[in-house]
């Protein structure tokens, strides 16, 4: 997968772990390179790519939002009988959900082969689910065993027969029902939810009858995306930064999305949306609403005693009933009280009410704003 598709998928995750979860377990990224023997420009660069995305989850994890599971466990001989008993009914399930899903893939998907100067490069079309964007290259280090000879240039289109000797779909089937495998370990031995968003996974797990599955962690960015668009460009310092400081907001905002979400009738991304259109953004407009007339409140107050305060000296300026030393009568009496006054409104023009603090959403608006605001250039 190329790094900008790997960057968006971390980045949808991060946003996830950051807006909603506890904490996010991943795969340790390298227990994969521990049994290489021959490391190529292909796994060097796998390893750096990495590693950029672990650098991007850095703020995740120093706040222990997203941590790693290992795929090695040891357990003891009666411990291990039991789970390999209680896995084996799913681990037949998951066979027969592998050999349909190649079977479609077979069925649906175009392969061909073409010779790059003496490269075997397979192109590989199909259904989006199963294959990203719908088409991937395949490059193979070691030409294949076709049954006829390509030349330099020349192009083969594989029948379903050859594409199955050549196990081209299991390169596509094989990491989905290992990531449903791994992750039904996982809540077994620690009763984890599987977040994904990949459409695949949520038809394989209904199939399975598993419960194992975050079902509701795409349709929730969805949703989020839809009401607040900023969400999917605020920094993710920002949402750490609130996170940590609006720590009771966030636990009601959070309260009130889950709400929302089991009260919608499907996961589906486009009902999340319309339930956020019909239950989140009317909060938010109304919270936004409460709060911008708690503010033009303070500047009218504020306003008018800057006009009686200027009035009354003037009037007796005018009139002649203040002394000539007028300025130090009015600092001594009543200028500290006054610039008191002042100062404390001028405070409360950046503060939010504290009724808006206890609504629902508070959190999300604080979220909207910190995005709003126009970032420093240095």
């Amino acid at each position: 997968m190329a790094m900008r598709c790997r960057m968006s998928h971390a980045d949808a995750m991060a946003r996830y772990a950051a807006l909603y979860a506890d904490r996010v377990l991943i795969p340790d990224p390298f227990e994969r390179y521990f049994d290489m023997e021959n490391f190529d420009e292909t796994v060097r660069f796998d390893i750096a790519s990495d590693i950029l995305i672990l650098f991007y989850f850095q703020p995740l994890i120093e706040q222990g939002l997203i941590g790693f599971a290992s795929s090695i466990f040891h357990f003891c001989e009666d411990c291990w009988k039991t789970l390999v008993a209680e896995r084996r009914p799913f681990e037949r399930r998951i066979t027969k959900v592998e050999a349909a899903l190649k079977s479609r893939l077979l069925t649906s998907g175009k392969f061909s082969v073409r010779n790059e100067h003496g490269v075997h490069v397979v192109y590989a079309r199909g259904p989006e689910e199963l294959i990203d964007h719908g088409s991937q290259v395949i490059v193979y280090r070691k030409p294949l065993k076709l049954r006829r000879k390509l030349t330099a240039g020349q192009s083969h289109k594989l029948t379903r027969t050859e594409a199955d000797r050549l196990k081209i779909a299991e390169r596509f089937v094989y990491p989905v029902v290992g990531d449903i495998m791994q992750q039904e370990w996982y809540g077994r031995l620690y009763g984890s939810k599987y977040v994904t968003d990949r459409s695949i996974d949520f038809d394989i797990l209904r199939v399975l009858e598993s419960g194992a599955v975050g079902r509701h962690s795409d349709a929730l960015m969805e949703g989020l995306k839809h009401v607040v668009p900023v969400i999917a460009n605020a920094p993710l310092k920002t949402l750490l930064k609130l996170r940590a400081h609006e720590g009771d907001a966030f636990r009601v905002y959070r309260d009130s999305i889950s709400q929302v979400l089991r009260d919608a009738k499907s996961v589906d991304p486009r009902v999340v949306r319309e339930a956020f259109d019909d239950i989140v953004r009317p909060e938010l407009n109304k919270l936004r609403v409460r709060i911008d007339n708690s503010r033009k409140a303070i500047v009218r107050e504020l306003k008018r005693d800057l006009v009686i305060s200027a009035g009354t000296v003037a009037i007796g300026l005018f009139g002649g009933l203040l002394p000539a030393n007028v300025g130090d009568i009015v600092s001594a009496l009543g200028g500290l009280k006054f610039a008191h006054s002042v100062l404390d409104k001028a405070i409360k023009l950046r503060e939010e009410p504290e009724e808006a603090k206890g609504n629902s959403y508070y959190f999300l608006w604080k979220v909207q704003q910190s995005a709003d605001r126009p970032r420093k250039v240095h």
